[in-house]
């Protein structure tokens, strides 16, 4: 008898002790998630205010030399294409941001973290499907450069002679647009805007 009781009080310790090391395990999961995700939101802050820097100095620089466009092709083709790979660099840390946030969702769930005070799963969702939010700060100023780029481009090349400028400024906001009005009319989003301005303006029956 006191060797089964001796064996019963061996199994509770072991499995108290099994749950702590779990909770630690999340603990220390959860806290490894959340350095990676401030990391990789420091470092594209980082690089965004300093690419934002560097190509305005750049390209007042360039405009202030009107007379001599020798060289504005190939400096705003090479412009172009630096901004371009650091773009896709960015979209690759928005997908990596947006799993571990997932990630931290799922494991302040685990641990049990209050409701309302979980610093992932209780954040706000961005206004306009996240257009209002680090992700569509990262599409306007992006391709605000890469247009910038381009405009010096088409100076050392000539396009602006054939092509008005203007154009390049109706190709950035149309690249905007599909970005997030595509995945909105996917979604039915137009279809349910719809109806609401129908229910609003002719006075059609209401749903539900």
């Amino acid at each position: 008898m006191a060797v089964d009781a001796g064996t019963a009080r061996g199994d509770a310790d072991g499995t108290r002790s099994g749950g702590g090391a779990g909770a630690e395990s999340t603990r220390l999961s959860y806290q490894e998630t959340c350095r990676q995700h401030a990391a990789i939101s420091d470092f594209r802050v980082r690089l965004l205010v300093l690419l934002t820097l560097a190509t305005g100095a750049g390209i007042l620089f360039l405009l202030g030399r009107p007379d001599d466009t020798r060289y504005f092709g190939a400096i705003g083709l090479y412009g172009l294409a630096i901004s371009g790979g650091l773009f896709l660099y960015e979209l690759r840390g928005i997908q990596r941001s947006a799993i571990l946030r997932e990630q931290a969702s799922a494991l302040e769930q685990a641990l049990g973290v209050p409701a309302g005070q979980g610093q992932f799963r209780d954040r706000p969702s961005a206004a306009l499907r996240g257009f209002v939010g680090a992700e569509g700060a990262s599409w306007v100023v992006y391709l605000a450069i890469m247009a910038a780029w381009a405009y010096v481009a088409g100076l050392g090349l000539g396009w602006w002679r054939w092509i008005p400028a203007v154009y390049l400024v109706l190709l950035y906001l149309a690249a905007l647009a599909v970005k997030w009005l595509l995945p909105w009319w996917r979604t039915d989003g137009y279809a349910a805007a719809r109806a609401s301005w129908e229910r609003t303006w002719r006075g059609g029956p209401p749903t539900g």
